[in-house]
């Protein structure tokens, strides 16, 4: 039911993130992460089978603002977003990326425990009342 669940947030997220634009120019962390909840409550409620399967997700969201832009990157699960200058001196120079979620990162094992998941092997148990890879 991968494919299921990953055309369920394809569909929810641009819809969730531009619900509010005033909001999202003011406070994009806060948007993002409650269309990411909202989409984690909602692919509970599917009729399809998720306690299995799921997804990974990276947002980018782009802000245009008056003399520059704002970027603002999340990711959810084992996905990889990567920043990268495109000219001048730091051409090709890695900016910024984000931190894949995976039980073999420390950081992040912690981070499930404190959650009051567990990880087992490779997997993470029971995080929010779902399994997570």
């Amino acid at each position: 039911a991968g494919h299921l669940c990953s055309a369920f947030v394809r569909r929810a997220m641009p819809t969730l993130l531009l619900a509010d634009a005033g909001e999202l120019y003011d406070r994009p962390q806060a948007v993002v992460r409650r269309a990411v909840m909202t989409v984690q409550h909602g692919l509970g409620a599917c009729e399809f089978d998720t306690r299995a399967s799921g997804t990974a997700v990276t947002v980018v969201v782009v802000l245009p603002l008056a003399e520059e832009q704002r970027i603002v990157i999340a990711n959810v699960g084992n996905c990889k977003a990567v920043v990268v200058a495109r000219a001048g001196a730091r051409k090709g120079i890695v900016l910024a990326e984000t931190v894949d979620h995976v039980p073999s990162n420390s950081s992040e094992a912690a981070r499930v425990t404190f959650a009051g998941g567990e990880v087992v092997g490779d997997r993470v148990q029971r995080v929010g009342g779902s399994e997570e890879r």
